[in-house]
């Protein structure tokens, strides 16, 4: 399936192909930081758990991805 990329960066198709894997909220609050997580660490932890979750890799740029437990992640731009 073809992905496409408007002005924004968004990827349109992949965001309607996937639906919310039926185990995110097993993973979501495990990943969160605690005593009181909010704004960025909150949706990086979103988005490992969805990736966990649909046993996807998630690939970034963001080396902070690399603390989530149990997260595929591919780091562009890397050596490693």
């Amino acid at each position: 399936m073809p992905l496409t990329v408007d002005a924004e960066g968004s990827i349109h198709d992949l965001a309607r192909s996937m639906s919310v894997p039926p185990d995110l909220n097993r993973f979501f609050p495990a990943l969160l930081s605690y005593p009181v997580p909010t704004g960025k660490p909150v949706s990086d932890a979103y988005l490992a758990a969805f990736a966990i979750s649909a046993s996807r890799r998630l690939v970034t740029l963001d080396a902070g991805y690399r603390q989530f437990q149990g997260l595929d992640v591919e780091l562009l731009g890397s050596k490693s």
